[in-house]
């Protein structure tokens, strides 16, 4: 919901997908989507004719998978999903190589992983983590649409389990659960 409503109020037409109807009815409501653009799972006319996709399901491999890019592929094979398509995942853990090679060729380049920190409409930094297969216009793309619409301090990440903030949370988290203990 943090991510809809940063693209909202930085004047983005938004379509926010979520399977719960009571998340989608109130992201909506905090972000002012109109009905017509509030979607309980990722449909033809959820996708259609979009410019950018920034997917944030649950930190969840198989889920992903299944409700996002195994849907996705579906959809750019019948034609609904543009070759120009920008694709972004909000992950903070799975290999951003991974996810994009899950997507047909044509778009492994448009994908990059785009960490957004909660609250993602308060929150200044953002990590951007690009794979090997990104393409450099994709990865410019991203970091613009970062820096100048959405006014994020951006962090570019190396594809590296936690990438740069949750690993060295990770030591902090360990040296605090020591002290505890201690």
């Amino acid at each position: 919901s943090g991510i809809t409503r940063l693209f909202s109020m930085k004047g983005f037409n938004v379509r926010v997908v979520d399977p719960f109807e009571a998340n989608l009815k109130k992201t909506g409501e905090l972000a002012n989507v109109k009905k017509e653009f509030l979607f309980t799972s990722l449909t033809e006319t959820a996708v259609k004719g979009v410019d950018c996709i920034i997917e944030a399901v649950t930190e969840n491999v198989e889920l992903k998978m299944r409700d996002v890019y195994d849907v996705l592929n579906k959809h750019y094979k019948n034609g609904i999903v543009d070759d120009s398509i920008l694709i972004g995942s909000n992950t903070s853990s799975i290999p951003i190589l991974q996810l994009a090679q899950s997507l047909p060729t044509a778009l492994q380049g448009n994908f990059m992983g785009t960490h957004f920190f909660n609250p993602a409409h308060y929150m200044k930094l953002i990590e951007l983590i690009p794979s090997e297969l990104t393409k450099t216009e994709v990865k410019d793309t991203f970091f613009l649409l970062s820096k100048e619409k959405l006014t994020k301090e951006v962090a570019f990440a190396t594809d590296l389990p936690g990438f740069i903030v949750n690993r060295l949370l990770v030591y902090d988290y360990g040296k605090i659960m020591n002290d505890l203990a201690n």
